[in-house]
């Protein structure tokens, strides 16, 4: 299984979904892992960390979207400096794994329609494209928890 990683681009985060040290036990349950460039950076992460950790390091959040079973990251998905929003960005059939407070982005709804019928705040929601909320984010970086997510994520 591939696990994307995109940089944040909310205001003021500096926070990484994944950090270089978690990629190892990803690694050992054979999932791949794909990181844009600079997602660390707000964290003094860099790519050359996530290389030595065995990640790749993907130029575009695009790229990784488009390649990732699973993409998670911090803040809800929004407009991305792009142009394009990042519920755009999710193929269809994949997973993200992000918080996503829907009552605090209303407008998050529209653009996720597509993939779910609705998203609620707290657990999993199974739909065309699954969504997790990030209570379980912690869990999925030690790479222990990620074949029993993937399982009820991607079949």
């Amino acid at each position: 299984m591939v696990i994307g990683v995109v940089k944040e681009i909310y205001g003021g985060e500096t926070r990484v979904a994944i950090v270089p040290t978690s990629i190892a036990g990803l690694r050992k349950k054979k999932h791949e892992v794909i990181v844009e460039s600079g997602a660390g950076f707000g964290s003094f992460i860099t790519d050359e960390q996530y290389e030595k950790a065995g990640a790749t390091v993907a130029k575009t959040a695009a790229d990784v979207y488009a390649a990732a079973d699973i993409v998670v990251k911090v803040q809800p998905p929004m407009q991305h400096p792009s142009g394009r929003h990042e519920a755009e960005m999710l193929v269809e059939g994949r997973a993200l794994l992000s918080y996503l407070a829907p009552f605090a982005n209303p407008e998050l709804d529209r653009e996720l329609k597509w993939h779910c019928k609705y998203a609620r705040q707290n657990g999993i929601h199974v739909s065309p494209t699954f969504m997790i909320d990030g209570l379980v984010q912690n869990d999925i970086s030690s790479g222990d928890a990620v074949e029993a997510w993937a399982a009820k994520l991607v079949g």
